[in-house]
């Protein structure tokens, strides 16, 4: 196209000077042909030939300008469009980066916030569990106190040995009457044998006590006389026989459950020695009790609030107090198994009051012929009264028993509050 533009100026040049040249006039000419030499009205093909190379080099220099020009253009656009697209993504991340600091920042103060909570909820965890010693330790000094005293056969007093005598037909006077009667109506060679028996103690037997009754019914003279007595002692015999079997299953009872009532005392006691090692006190029981009777002062709640005030407010395995913490917390909660083994032993006392208070009174009910029979009528009366002394017994060991580890000391345990 350039090299159009410059063929079409070159024309316009030649012809524009054949036409100057035609319209000069003659005079003009003739003077100029005076004044100058003439010169030629031809172009030199070198120099047209000459504009042609510079024309074309200018073209193909302009062309290659133009492609690299075009190419630097598109990759400046590409660069552009790149630039864009990692603005726009850098964009996002700033958003997403704003959004995050958003959230980091929230977090940071929700977890101050929970930081601050968590340890108010441990120290207050730690003073819970100080409280439920501390009150662990007063129901265990109660648990060891009332063992101490908890004897049944001792409640009871006189009353047991009292139900047995009266279940001994040798006890009541008109048997033994009879029994020395036997003995001098019997002939005395065989005098030494009757106070054998009686030393022997089978006379407690109502079958040995009634096959002698009847010996000395046959020895009697005037028998017929004697038959109202003799038939006192058969009534007596057949009662205490028939009710032998409760003596021995009260005297059972009272056995077993004073062995129960020994071994809680002993186990209570070194129960109440382990409870306070686990805070590294080196005394028992005996020791407390001593402190508190020199001083009157408990010492475990003072060693109780050292050691609780040492431990860290977040438990590690690592740290050398959490094996003894944990010892603490499990010794704690063991006295509770305490508290259902001790009720246990008291429902299980009572009971027995109960059932023995029954038995006494089922005996006392003698029916029948022997009801009105003199000895018969001795025992059953002892029995009643006995049966009245029973539920004194029972009473006083309510009073002194039940309800000794009150609920609020079990709350305190259970929940420490």
């Amino acid at each position: 196209m350039l090299r159009k533009l410059w063929y079409a100026l070159l024309l316009v040049v030649i012809a524009n000077s054949s036409v100057a040249q035609e319209k000069v006039p003659d005079k003009q000419v003739a003077t100029a042909q005076e004044e100058t030499p003439p010169s030629p009205t031809t172009v030199d093909p070198a120099q047209i030939q000459s504009l042609r190379l510079q024309l074309e080099a200018v073209q193909k220099a302009n062309e290659d300008t133009s492609k690299t020009n075009q190419k630097n253009l598109d990759d400046m656009n590409k660069r552009l469009g790149d630039l864009r697209q990692q603005l726009d993504r850098a964009k996002g991340v700033a958003n997403q980066i704003a959004s995050l600091t958003t959230i980091v920042n929230e977090t940071s103060a929700k977890l101050v916030a929970l930081e601050a909570a968590s340890q108010q909820v441990a120290n207050s965890s730690i003073r819970v569990d100080e409280i439920r010693f501390l009150a662990g330790e007063e129901i265990q000094k109660v648990l060891v106190r009332n063992a101490a005293t908890l004897s049944v056969s001792t409640k009871l007093g006189s009353t047991l040995s009292d139900f047995q005598k009266t279940m001994n037909p040798e006890a009541d006077p008109d048997f033994k009457s009879e029994l020395d009667k036997l003995q001098g109506r019997i002939s005395r060679g065989r005098n030494n044998f009757v106070q054998r028996i009686r030393n022997s103690g089978w006379l407690a037997n109502p079958l040995v006590s009634l096959a002698i009754s009847f010996g000395t019914f046959l020895v009697e003279e005037h028998a017929s006389e004697k038959l109202d007595d003799f038939t006192n002692v058969i009534c007596l015999t057949e009662f205490a026989s028939q009710n032998i079997s409760d003596v021995r299953v009260i005297d059972q009872q009272i056995k077993n459950l004073d062995a129960r009532v020994n071994e809680f005392k002993a186990n209570s006691e070194a129960r109440f020695s382990t409870y306070v090692a686990s805070l590294g006190y080196p005394g028992g029981y005996r020791d407390v009790q001593s402190a508190i009777n020199n001083t009157s002062q408990d010492p475990i709640p003072a060693v109780a609030a050292d050691f609780f005030k040492k431990l860290p407010r977040r438990a590690r395995p690592s740290d050398p107090l959490t094996a003894p913490y944990i010892a603490v917390r499990f010794q704690t909660d063991k006295v509770k198994d305490y508290i259902v083994e001790y009720d246990q032993l008291l429902k299980d006392t009572d009971a027995f009051f109960v059932s023995f208070q029954q038995i006494v009174e089922r005996d006392a009910a003698a029916t029948g012929e022997c009801a009105t029979k003199k000895s018969v009528v001795r025992a059953t009366d002892q029995l009643r009264a006995l049966a009245k002394n029973v539920a004194a017994a029972r009473q006083q060991f309510q009073d002194a028993y039940l309800g000794s580890v009150s609920q609020e000391s079990k709350r305190i345990l259970y929940s420490g509050e």
